[in-house]
């Protein structure tokens, strides 16, 4: 309701978008509340909280457990914040917004984030923001072909080794309905003491051969996708860096890559426009072009493929405010 409101282009609506926000409870739908009222022009910035009630907010949830999808959060190495007066921030501010981001889910950031961030020096929102970028990289590109030294096989040892067994298990079932003959001959699973103790790693190349075949990937940080919202802080130019890396080497990573490509759009601009434009393109995946011709639709632009007609795009008004 709140996003039918926003583009209504109704400015009767913002009273009745107020008593919304003021009535919600989830912090999605304030998010939905706050958009719309940007939407129809509305100044936000009285829904800001003053630092007391920010450092509340982050103290009420700092101890509350991640999604199982998310508990790698838990592990990420936050920088020291400032807040705009000088003065440090509580170390239970950094998680807050950490998990505020992702419980939003927005790639491109809203303003209930975007309000909470407003409180911090530049510096700190931009070590944040790359904080979060950097993680959700890292985390979502890891490969298992990556792991090349002894020491990062042992670190992750009892993951590849559970990795071995479903894939083990499933391989198994399927001889055995389709290749009866074959799965009779089929090698014994290893155990974990055999599989651990091995001086040969003959069996972990094995299973690093058939990963790169079924599912490369160590992890997804698909379900994190919102703490993106956090590098708005940054340029434009160095979140271009990362979509293309996604929309190469990584392209498989679709989800991934149109999160960052959501990202990336919130941005705005001539430069940003042009590179949605050659992505809607040139782009090999159809759904990653697709989603570059919504993120110009977002921004108010209309995509007009280069074998139709002579220019690429066509402006149109600015539907961000």
């Amino acid at each position: 309701a709140a996003a039918c409101l926003g583009y209504s282009g109704d400015k009767g609506a913002v009273p009745v978008l107020e008593e919304m926000l003021r009535s919600e409870t989830s912090r999605i739908g304030q998010n939905a509340c706050l958009t719309a009222l940007q939407r129809l022009g509305a100044d936000v910035a009285a829904h800001a909280p003053d630092q007391a009630a920010l450092i509340t907010e982050a103290e009420a949830v700092f101890d509350a457990p991640y999604p199982e999808t998310q508990h790698w959060l838990a592990d990420v190495d936050l920088p020291d914040l400032t807040f705009t007066d000088g003065t440090s921030a509580p170390v239970t501010l950094g998680p807050w917004l950490l998990r505020l981001a992702a419980e939003l889910g927005l790639p491109e950031g809203g303003p209930l984030l975007d309000l909470r961030l407003d409180a911090l020096a530049r510096d700190s929102r931009r070590a944040l923001g790359q904080t979060a970028l950097t993680a959700f990289v890292g985390r979502d590109t890891l490969r298992w072909e990556d792991l090349q030294s002894p020491a990062e096989r042992q670190r992750l040892l009892a993951r590849m080794y559970e990795e071995y067994v479903e894939l083990f298990d499933w391989e198994t079932g399927w001889l055995r309905q389709h290749d009866p003959e074959r799965a009779k001959r089929r090698r014994e699973k290893l155990s974990w003491e055999r599989f651990r103790d091995s001086r040969s790693d003959a069996h972990i190349a094995e299973f690093l051969r058939q990963k790169r075949n079924w599912e490369p990937y160590l992890h997804s940080a698909n379900d994190a996708k919102g703490i993106l919202g956090l590098a708005r802080c940054l340029t434009p130019g160095a979140v271009k860096k990362v979509l293309r890396g996604y929309l190469g080497p990584h392209a498989r990573r679709t989800a991934q890559a149109k999160a960052v490509m959501s990202l990336y759009a919130s941005f705005g601009g001539g430069a940003v426009i042009a590179e949605l434009s050659r992505i809607a393109a040139e782009q090999p995946q159809k759904g990653l072009r697709a989603h570059a011709v919504d993120c110009l639709e977002d921004l108010g632009v209309t995509f007009h493929p280069p074998d139709a007609e002579p220019d690429t795009v066509v402006e149109g008004p600015d539907r961000k405010k």
